[in-house]
Order: structure tokens, then C-alpha cells, then sequence
């Protein structure tokens, strides 16, 4: 946001071109170098997918959970610039709104303790209830910039809950 609104929204596409470019170089240079045990091509491992799918209910639910998060995810954050816009509101405030995604990251740690003592399906209810409760309070003050900071805050919570509650899920499949 602070790129795009200074200096414009292409030199935000080579800022981008250039942190994934020393990504890349950090990554080839830092990551192990090993062959895999499995010699599956792609198409074989893609099919590997459907007994698994097809035999572990806790992994269609969580496919089934991470679909609707993600459509959600998609339906805010693609249409929310155009609203902050046509309230005056430029890219500066629409990315320092993507910050309040680190808040998200703080509070994995809980959610995580909370999924361990719990369980996913708990975990995977809090994270519906946060998201269910940030779409209220956008939709509540929906030309008001703070209700977007304060729901896009709950938003954050709730999608991280969502990720752990089905990565407990899926890590516990085989237990």
C-alpha cells in the first residue's frame, strides 16, 4: 500500500519481482539438497490424492472448510480496495489494512494450545464463529474505515483458526 500509493502501482510488480527473485536465490542457496524416497511422477502423485480423499472423512472436511475459507478470503480482499476507494481511502490504508493480517500469526500460538486441548472440531467452530463475526462487522459499518480495521482484525483471527483447526485435523488422520 505504501509503494503503490507513492510511487505507483507498477513499481509495486517490481518490488514484488525482486523479493521473489532473492527468495528464490535464498532458498536454492539455504534448502538441503536430497533426492526424494518416492519416484511418483506428478500426474501419479496428484492421483495418489483420491483414496485418501476418498478414505479419511476428517480430510474432505477439512478440504470442504478450507474451500469456503479461502472464498471467503477471495471475496473480501478482492473487492475491498474498490469500496475503501469510493471512500476516499487509497492504497497507503488499504495495504497497512493488510498488516492487521500479522495478528493473525501472534495469536497461532493460542489457537494452537486451544486445538491441542480441544480438538479441531472446536477450533473449527471458534474459527467460523471469528469469521461469521468479522463479515457482521463489516457489514454493520460498512462505510466506516475503523470497522474495516476492527473486522479485518477478527477476520485474521479467524482464518488462521481455520488453517490450524485443519492442519490438526489432517495431522491426526493416521493416530
Amino acid at each position: 500500500g505504501f509503494i503503490g500509493g507513492n510511487f505507483g502501482w507498477r513499481t509495486v510488480f517490481w518490488f514484488g519481482a525482486a523479493a521473489s527473485a532473492f527468495a528464490a536465490i535464498a532458498m536454492w542457496r539455504a534448502l538441503p539438497r536430497h533426492q526424494g524416497h518416492n519416484r511418483l511422477t506428478y500426474p501419479q502423485l496428484l492421483a495418489s490424492l483420491t483414496p485418501l480423499v476418498r478414505e479419511h472423512r476428517g480430510l474432505r472436511v477439512s478440504c470442504a472448510l478450507g474451500f469456503c475459507a479461502f472464498a471467503t478470503f477471495s471475496a473480501f480482499w478482492t473487492t475491498v480496495p474498490f469500496h475503501l476507494a469510493s471512500m476516499g481511502l487509497g492504497p497507503a490504508f488499504v495495504g497497512s489494512l493488510g498488516l492487521t493480517a500479522m495478528i493473525g500469526a501472534f495469536v497461532a500460538v493460542n489457537v494452537g494450545t486451544f486445538a491441542d486441548k480441544y480438538g479441531s472440531v472446536a477450533t473449527g467452530a471458534f474459527a467460523l464463529v471469528m469469521l461469521a463475526i468479522a463479515w457482521t462487522i463489516y457489514w454493520s459499518g460498512a462505510n466506516l474505515a475503523w470497522f474495516f480495521v476492527a473486522g479485518a482484525i477478527v477476520f485474521a483471527i479467524g482464518m488462521q483458526s481455520n488453517q490450524i483447526s485443519n492442519q490438526s485435523r489432517i495431522f491426526a488422520l493416521d493416530d
